[in-house]
This record gives structure tokens, C-alpha cells and sequence, in this order.
């Protein structure tokens, strides 16, 4: 029994040395089936505690898929971040090679995303899914099949990234470098030496086999028209097509189906692939407030160059419980005497900028009041959760 990657957790036990994986393991039920591995719950003999349990057959995999598998094992042996599934070991022997993680008790993101309010997905999905992928970027890594049965519920209800078995490291995506607080001031040269060597990544793979990437409802449009174009699809490998995966899954959240299914489709394509690929804008329902329809904007933006990254959405202002209003806010009257802020809306994304004679040309404005408005004679909904008010169009 060769062991690959151990954590703190079984140091210990497993570099003491160990003959077979079924002396510290055993599986309790299988959970999913696949090409070439089964996962599975399993139990550890010596903590009681229990596992996830991804076991790889090496009859089924060739040298590249042998490879693929080492890959995935360093980079997801490089994460600390309880926004993503920790891989606690990773051993071999002649027939297998397995990998222990992290069990999330509560299943996946699939059994519990039917037609969430914005805030319940602002605090469950958006804010740790950017800062898992604000990581994963900022080391140099593509998670490539973002999706909700990607994304895994804790026993708590946090949520947790899983599967890294299409991950790529590549030290050219250095994106989010930029806008990366801790790391504002490095040259595009420090990124590349950072992203390339970071811990022991350096083993990993390049681009050389991407492939096509993830689920194809998932999958960024500019990764898609290469696979029509017949192009290679590594030539539109980048972190931000994570972040489309992200946006597409927040939408889902909210709307209580897929936004891209053949009857929801845009274009009312039947090749829903084709149709993604050729957005030129994905169209947002009424209902959402202009903060959570902006943050999508951004999000679901069709050009690459457009759309910004993990860490500059950390700070937009949907997340930061700012609520963009229309100017004519200044008619709302307060039910409870907490003082309300209004906030002018430089901070929200797409209001317009100033007029010739140097007023606001239709702008918004954003609160962070801890009150509830009285919006009844102006035919506003109003929403009040966790002392944050939102406020929008009905």
C-alpha cells in the first residue's frame, strides 16, 4: 500500500505503516457510479468517523487517466478552505487507487436549491462559492465542472466544492491576482511564479489534455463555441469560466429550475449547447432586485473579457446586503426608528454616470437600513430578512 497524500488527521496510522486499504476503511454504502470509480460512504476503523470514499480501478484508466487522477490528487491536496471538501488521504495499491474525504452529510446543492430568496442564496451559495473559487483561481486552478452535484451540503448546511477530477493548473491564469486584497501589489511575474509553484503544485499537469470540460449546461459559452468551431477547447480555459458556472447556478437557485432547459431556453433552441454558445445576453426575470439582477449581469457576462472574476464579485454590493433602490426613494417612510443610510450609487454596478449639468442621470441609490419601508403607495414589494430590507420593482 503506497500512500500518496495523507492529512494530520491519519499521519500517524497511515506512515506506520499499512498493508491493505480495508485495514482502516471500510464502505458503509455506495453512493454514485462512474466510468472508472465508485464513491461511496465508508467508515474509518480507528476514528469511528464517517468518509467519502472515491476508489479508482487502474484496470479502466490508461497512463493519461492514471496521470489525470494524480493530478486531481494534488490539487485538491493543496486546498485549505472550509468552503471546499477536504481530501483527508489518498493511497494506492496494484488494483486501485483511493481517495478519503470529507462526508457532507446533508447530500449535495441539487436537493436543496428549489426557488431560494436572494439572501438564503447570497449567504448559502454566493458568498462561500466565490470564496472557494476566489482561492482556486488565485493558486492557479480551473475547477472546469462547477454544478450543484459539485457542490456539497455539510451536516451544518455549508456548503463545500467537490470533484476535482477535471481541475486544471495552468500559471498563465494569473487573473486573479488583480483585485486580490493580500496580494494587490505583484507583478504579473510574481503571479506566474506564484501560481505556478504554489505548494507542491508544481507536479500538476498543464493544458496539454483538457478535453471538453464539465456539464455542457454548465459550461461557459466561449468553451463551448470552440468545441463548434472545432478549435481546441484549452484555447478558452480560464478561471472565468468557473464563474459563469457559478452564475448559472445562482439563477437556478432563484428561478427553481435551469435557466438553459430546452423550454427556458432564450432562443427556444432545441440545441440548448448551440444556443449558450451564442448568447449575446442571458435574460433575467423580472422579479430579482436590481442588486441580485446586476450581480448576474456580471456574472452570466457572454465575453470572457467582460466578465469579471471571482474576487472582484466578493465585493459586489448584492453580497455586501446593499440593496439598490430607485432615486425616488427619498418618498419611503421608516416603521421603526433605526436611522436608515443611504448610500449613493457609486457602489452599484451599471447605474448610470452623471448628466452634462452634473446630476445623477437615473441613478440608484443603495441602503443598508436596518428598518422596514413602507413602499404600500408605490407598489413596491418589500422583503424583510435578518434586519436587511430589500426593496425592488414589483
Amino acid at each position: 500500500m503506497n500512500v500518496i497524500f495523507t492529512s494530520k488527521v491519519y499521519a500517524e496510522a497511515l506512515t506506520a505503516g499499512l498493508k491493505s486499504f480495508t485495514e482502516m476503511f471500510e464502505t458503509v454504502r455506495p453512493l454514485s457510479f462512474h466510468d472508472n470509480c465508485l464513491v461511496s460512504v465508508g467508515r474509518c476503523k480507528m476514528t469511528g468517523e464517517q468518509v467519502a470514499l472515491k476508489t479508482y480501478q487502474k484496470q479502466k484508466l490508461d497512463e493519461a487517466g492514471r496521470r489525470r487522477v494524480r493530478d486531481e490528487i494534488l490539487i485538491h491536496s493543496s486546498m485549505d478552505n472550509p468552503t471546499i471538501v477536504k481530501l483527508l488521504a489518498a493511497l494506492e495499491d496494484t488494483r486501485h487507487m483511493y481517495m478519503v474525504l470529507e462526508f457532507a452529510a446533508m447530500g449535495d446543492l441539487r436537493d436543496h436549491m428549489s426557488a431560494m430568496t436572494e439572501r438564503r442564496a447570497v449567504d448559502l451559495l454566493v458568498r462561500p462559492l466565490l470564496s472557494a473559487l476566489s482561492q482556486l483561481h488565485y493558486m492557479g486552478v480551473v475547477h472546469r465542472d462547477l454544478k450543484p452535484d459539485n457542490i456539497l451540503v455539510s451536516q451544518d448546511h455549508h456548503v463545500m466544492v467537490a470533484d476535482f477530477g477535471l481541475a486544471m493548473l495552468h500559471p498563465k491564469w494569473r487573473d486573479s491576482c488583480h483585485g486580490h486584497e493580500s496580494q494587490s501589489q505583484l507583478t504579473n511575474t510574481d503571479c506566474e511564479q506564484h501560481l505556478s509553484c504554489s505548494s507542491h503544485l508544481c507536479g500538476a499537469s498543464m493544458s496539454q489534455d483538457a478535453g471538453a470540460a464539465g456539464t455542457p449546461l454548465y459550461t461557459a459559452p466561449e468553451v463551448l463555441l470552440c468545441m463548434f468551431q472545432n478549435k481546441p477547447v484549452d484555447q478558452a480555459l480560464h478561471p472565468k469560466n468557473d464563474v459563469w458556472a457559478l452564475g448559472v447556478i445562482v439563477l437556478e437557485a432563484l428561478l427553481g429550475y435551469h435557466p438553459f432547459t430546452p423550454n427556458a431556453s432564450p432562443n427556444g433552441h432545441s440545441n440548448v449547447m448551440f444556443t449558450i454558445a451564442h448568447l449575446h445576453s442571458v435574460p433575467l426575470p423580472a422579479h430579482l432586485s436590481p442588486a441580485a439582477k446586476d450581480f448576474l449581469t456580471q456574472a452570466l457576462k457572454t465575453e470572457l473579457l467582460q466578465r469579471p472574476s471571482a474576487a472582484e464579485l466578493l465585493s459586489h454590493p448584492w453580497l455586501a446586503g446593499k440593496i439598490c433602490v430607485p432615486l425616488d426613494s427619498a418618498f419611503m417612510t421608516t416603521a421603526s426608528s433605526s436611522p436608515t443610510t443611504i448610500i449613493p450609487s457609486g457602489s452599484c454596478h451599471g447605474s448610470r454616470g452623471p448628466s452634462s449639468d452634473g446630476e445623477s442621470e437615473g441613478s440608484r441609490f443603495c441602503h443598508t437600513a436596518a428598518g422596514l419601508f413602507d413602499y404600500g403607495l408605490m407598489n413596491r414589494r418589500v422583503m424583510s430578512t435578518n434586519d436587511v430590507v430589500e426593496c425592488w420593482e414589483s
